[in-house]
């Protein structure tokens, strides 16, 4: 006795969207972790403004300490301080503009 059509169609469709439901949770958990790992929302004063990776293991971060904020470099030899750009007026929970 063979499966109907119907049935099959409808395990396949339900197959799929589980599929699609677990690509969804996942995505959403990296996107949580992505954050967390940079910072975002937490308090306290050192925090991580914006973050952009430039090739292979390199990343360039603006870091804000206090008022002041700070270029700072990652890589696989470690992190190095690029640039100390001063102290803004911005309050400190303000994030600048994009």
């Amino acid at each position: 006795m063979s499966a109907q059509p119907t049935y099959l169609l409808l395990q396949a469709l339900v197959s799929l969207a589980v599929v699609i439901g677990i690509i969804y949770l996942a995505y959403l958990g990296l996107r949580h972790l992505g954050r967390r790992q940079l910072g975002a929302g937490e308090e306290g004063p050192v925090r991580v403004i914006q973050a952009r990776h430039l090739g292979g293991d390199r990343w360039l971060y603006l870091v804000a300490v206090g008022r002041r904020r700070l270029l700072v470099g990652g890589g696989p030899s470690g992190v190095q301080r690029i640039a100390d750009l001063g102290e803004t007026e911005e309050p400190d929970h303000a994030d600048p503009a994009p």
